[in-house]
């Protein structure tokens, strides 16, 4: 599924080796950290940083979903920096053919499109949906649905509620405001498809044919720490490729 996944926006394979009978693939490195933990220290995104990585993402999807791949679990821990700023998406490990999603609760619940947690297949539109709850949060520092009293509270707003945007965000950015809501429609069939995002108001100023070769925002290097765990239980192995 990795190498089907592979893309500009998809870590490339370096290698893989065998350790004690378990199978490790040597990736791409994204020394930047990932979107969750930038959010953390920074609370928000400028809005030249989401519109980037809002295209950048939706020509993800738009790869894989034309391979006949969802991703099914699209959330902040699992979008990465590469080293020159850009999107790098982690985690292919729920990723399958359409063909194949079965009707099974599958992936990060917090992100989870109404008709998943409702226990139907996966399909494109529910990646469009994670999508949108990334977006929400880039924008505003928080989850469009958390309950603070437990999962599945928060599950239950997913299904119930409607988002609530700032009155000031719904007059200063409409577009964006209209865009999220509609990647957050909860009836699958209604919600917006990749190709009426790609034609959105809020992605007037978007050249899609040079998304991915634009200069991405500088990200501080201070932050980069943000990304390193601890790295020992490996030894000296010797990777070779």
């Amino acid at each position: 599924m990795l190498e089907a996944c592979q893309c500009v926006q998809v870590p490339r394979v370096l290698g893989s080796l065998e350790i004690n009978g378990e199978h490790w693939i040597a990736l791409e490195l994204a020394p930047l950290g990932d979107v969750a933990q930038h959010l953390r220290c920074l609370g928000v995104f400028s809005w030249d940083r989401i519109k980037l990585y809002a295209a950048e993402l939706v020509l993800f999807l738009e790869t894989i979903h034309q391979r006949g791949i969802i991703h099914r679990d699209l959330k902040p821990s699992n979008l990465a920096f590469s080293a020159d700023g850009h999107i790098k998406v982690l985690d292919l490990g729920l990723a399958c053919f359409v063909s194949e999603s079965k009707a099974k609760v599958s992936g990060t619940p917090q992100y989870m499109a109404p008709e998943v947690i409702l226990g139907m297949a996966h399909s494109e539109s529910s990646d469009i949906w994670s999508l949108g709850v990334c977006l929400f949060e880039m924008a505003l520092g928080l989850h469009p649905f958390l309950d603070s009293r437990d999962l599945k509270a928060t599950m239950g707003a997913i299904l119930r509620t409607e988002p609530s945007f700032p009155f000031e965000l719904e007059r200063d950015c409409p577009d964006f405001v209209d865009l999220v809501k509609k990647m957050l429609e909860k009836h699958s069939s209604c919600r917006i498809s990749l190709e009426r995002i790609k034609r959105h108001p809020w992605f007037d100023s978007i050249s899609w044919n040079h998304v991915l070769c634009s200069e991405a925002p500088k990200i501080s290097t201070s932050l980069q720490s943000l990304y390193y765990e601890n790295q020992q239980g490996f030894g000296d192995i010797d990777f070779t490729f």
